[in-house]
């Protein structure tokens, strides 16, 4: 879900998103009121739920407030470099991605969004020397840059092409990558093979007495039919249900906060981000930023169809009604649905969402020379 944010849409994507705002625990201080008190000093969590919602020069205004009161706060410089680039001003963009990269934790992901920014302004060689500034802070190019449509200025450019050829994983990354090749080796032997389908057979028989052990005890008996259909192997042997494993056992928390799902999608870790987020649906069903987050990983690793359903839940909540109907029209236009895309791009419109910038979305492609779409841009 790439955003091309010369011409930004308010979808997020492209720039590289941080969710999280390190403000501490005690979060903005409040100032002394004076004998006339002024206006209500605006938090992070105020900015944040603008930015959330992608209304982004109130967010920049936001942010810009909050940076007056905590100016040695990375995340809020971070933040408001993201809102200015995503509202498209990005000169300003510029200055304050460069401001963020000051930060030690913000500076590979800055100078990303740098890079970004300056291949939208047509400065190509500016945009190559801040993403090679950001891949020597140890943030990764690969599977980022390539569907990244900031960059699609940079394709083909033999700079860039030597900065994707020569990363290699660095510090743990890369150790990661020796120790899961050297395990997949290890399991796909024959001696694994063999032993695993002897743990096998005894699991079978085991479960077999364990379901005739619970057959006749009604508080499992959901679990009982479980262990039946895995054993016949057919059947629903679908995952208990939240009902059916309440009443089996009460069920254990998954451990899983929106914050590290954020955490992992503002790193680009797509497939984690996605286990994440649907570990806090599973908790809170009802929980719009979750939906979002969990719709925009789909979509930006591929998985449109996904994507579909949950850019569909997305727009039940009010709040975000309006851009997750333009993410949905995306999607239906990557998937070649094209009277379904426009069908959602008139609903994000009436659902008071500027499309004006989907004239320039790459997603939308597909729809570029359909009289229908170019009607709904122009209105």
């Amino acid at each position: 879900m790439n955003q091309s944010n010369g011409q930004t849409n308010g979808r997020f994507g492209a720039v590289a998103w941080l969710t999280l705002m390190s403000m501490g625990a005690a979060g903005v201080p409040a100032l002394a009121a004076p004998a006339t008190a002024p206006a209500e000093a605006v938090t992070a969590e105020q900015a944040r739920s603008l930015q959330g919602e992608g209304r982004w020069a109130e967010a920049v205004e936001a942010w810009e407030q909050v940076a007056k009161q905590s100016p040695d706060n990375g995340a809020v410089w971070f933040n408001l470099a993201y809102c200015q680039h995503a509202a498209g001003r990005l000169e300003e963009a510029i200055e304050l991605h460069k401001k963020a990269a000051t930060f030690d934790e913000f500076r590979g992901i800055a100078m990303y969004n740098l890079g970004c920014a300056y291949a939208l302004v047509g400065r190509d060689d500016d945009a190559i020397d801040a993403l090679a500034e950001a891949q020597d802070a140890g943030f990764g190019l690969r599977g980022r840059v390539e569907g990244d449509s900031d960059l699609q200025t940079l394709r083909g450019n033999p700079r860039l092409g030597a900065l994707l050829a020569n990363e290699k994983p660095a510090g743990w990354r890369g150790k990661i990558d020796q120790v899961v090749a050297g395990v997949k080796q290890f399991l796909t032997g024959p001696q694994v093979t063999g032993m695993f389908q002897k743990i096998a057979g005894a699991a079978q028989a085991g479960l077999a007495q364990l379901q005739q052990k619970m057959a006749g005890d009604p508080r499992f008996a959901a679990l009982a039919q479980k262990l039946q259909a895995l054993l016949a192997g057919h059947g629903d042997a679908r995952p208990l249900s939240r009902d059916e494993s309440a009443a089996a056992d009460p069920a254990e928390p998954t451990g899983a906060t929106l914050d590290q799902a954020q955490t992992y999608q503002q790193a680009g870790d797509w497939s984690n981000a996605v286990e994440a987020y649907r570990a806090v649906l599973l908790e809170q069903p009802d929980n719009p930023a979750a939906w979002f987050g969990l719709a925009y990983c789909l979509h930006m690793n591929g998985d449109y169809e996904q994507a579909i359903t949950a850019h569909k839940e997305s727009a039940r909540f009010d709040q975000i009604r309006g851009i997750a109907l333009y993410n949905l029209a995306c999607a239906y236009a990557l998937t070649g649905r094209p009277d379904e895309a426009l069908e959602a791009l008139k609903q994000s419109s009436e659902a008071g969402f500027d499309i004006e910038p989907a004239g320039s979305d790459s997603d939308l492609d597909s729809l570029r020379d359909d009289q229908r779409f170019i009607a709904l841009i122009s209105k």
